[in-house]
């Protein structure tokens, strides 16, 4: 498949795939099992990481090597994390949803900075 030849050839010190659907997410759209069950592997297989949108929430969460970043809040904050319970146990390292955004907050958006010592999202 055309992703992974890419993943595959890439030397690049960080890798950084992105997609619409979210991989994982607390939020009301919820995870996708079609990426769960084909991007996943390759993720892990290749040492990259993900970003997405799609939920309107913002989320990191973590499992096995790769990092998921959902940075849906771009228009409109927020979903409610009404999927707490399908995503793995313990991934979730935060988030920020209808329940938890501070007054005010009607939208946000990730930065990634990175040198050749370390790669930062936020």
């Amino acid at each position: 498949a055309w992703i992974e030849a890419q993943l595959q050839a890439s030397t690049a010190q960080y890798v950084f795939v992105g997609g619409h659907y979210s991989l994982y997410s607390v939020c009301d759209h919820g995870s996708s099992s079609n990426l769960i069950d084909n991007l996943k592997p390759l993720l892990q297989q290749y040492g990259a990481h993900y970003l997405s949108g799609h939920d309107h929430c913002m989320e990191t969460l973590y499992e096995e090597g790769v990092y998921y970043f959902v940075s849906g809040m771009g228009d409109t904050c927020c979903y409610e994390a009404s999927k707490m319970d399908e995503v793995p146990v313990d991934s979730l390292l935060w988030h920020v949803s209808k329940e938890t955004k501070t007054r005010g907050t009607i939208g946000g958006f990730t930065s990634i900075t990175a040198t050749p010592e370390a790669a930062t999202v936020i």
